[in-house]
């Protein structure tokens, strides 16, 4: 066996163009060829000078102001509302910002709200939620109305229930009227809502009674503005108008049953209750036995 072998392909160069090293190995011409190529490319691109990458022209250079505001359009699917000119996603029909709807075409009244903890920014000191939303009280409180009014039909002793649900049902109208407020950062409709009646009833009292209840008549349909205007909650205006139509039911309710029917379907007596038109009271003082009667004459011979 010849001991000219190449020690990078391991062939015999015996009869090859071949090359030796001061150690006495021997490589083949081919690879010594192919391990020189890399480094010839390295020393050729070091000696190479680099080129300065150029720098792009302006996008707008040779091109107005006027074209760029006129000519570009939106990308993406993305609109420009015909209303202020903000840029609206692809698809979206209402402006966040001017309320412009592109189906209409007229501006609606739109409210951005940020969501407790979210990175757009923090909630307010009237940022808080109760522990059960407005509609599931409006809910609730709507389906108690009308069952006691369907039981106010059938029996009548359920008419004075239905005046206690009733009087629920304002009380509630009255928390609502002040908790909203706060919570959609209307806080001076909540002062005005806590104050306002207070107040009017204070003037009545200590200044002048024209004057306060003058305040008495108006404070409710400031409130009642503020409900069906400003507010935009559906469940308070549902157990407004539930309120009032559930009083006027009762009124009918009661006058067609009568206080006499109501008091004896609860097992009352209506002498010890009625009073007659001079305001006495009807009831009559039980006429004496024979016995009574009999034991009193003769106290009185004695």
């Amino acid at each position: 066996m010849s001991d000219k072998i190449c020690v990078v392909c391991k062939q015999d160069v015996s009869n090859k163009p071949r090359r030796k090293d001061p150690a006495g190995k021997y490589i083949c011409e081919d690879c010594a060829k192919k391990a020189a190529a890399p480094a010839s490319k390295a020393s050729d691109a070091q000696s190479t000078p680099t080129k300065a990458p150029a720098q792009p022209a302006p996008a707008n250079e040779g091109v107005s102001d006027d074209f760029w505001n006129s000519k570009m359009q939106p990308i993406g699917g993305a609109q420009t509302c015909p209303g202020c000119g903000t840029m609206m996603p692809g698809g979206a029909k209402i402006c966040t910002r001017c309320g412009f709807d592109t189906g209409t075409g007229k501006a609606v009244r739109t409210r951005v709200t940020v969501e407790k903890g979210s990175s757009g920014g923090g909630s307010s000191k009237g940022d808080f939620k109760l522990p059960i939303s407005w509609d599931a009280i409006a809910g609730i409180m709507v389906g108690l109305i009308v069952i006691a009014c369907v039981a106010s039909f059938v029996w009548p002793g359920a008419v004075l229930a239905f005046n206690l649900v009733l009087g629920l049902n304002s009380f509630l109208v009255w928390l609502m009227l002040i908790i909203i407020p706060f919570q959609d950062r209307q806080n001076g409709w909540g002062i005005f809502n806590i104050v306002a009646m207070p107040a009017s009833v204070v003037v009545t009292i200590a200044v002048n009674p024209c004057i306060g209840l003058i305040a008495m008549l108006i404070v409710p349909f400031v409130s009642l503005y503020y409900a069906f205007k400003v507010n935009e909650r559906s469940s308070l205006q549902r157990l407004i108008l539930a309120g009032f139509f559930g009083g006027i039911l009762l009124g009918v309710l009661g006058a067609a049953h009568g206080q006499e029917a109501i008091l004896r379907s609860l097992g009352l007596d209506p002498k010890e209750f009625m009073t007659d038109s001079s305001g006495a009271s009807t009831s009559q003082t039980p006429k004496p036995t024979d016995s009574e009667s009999t034991s009193e004459g003769d106290s009185l011979g004695q």
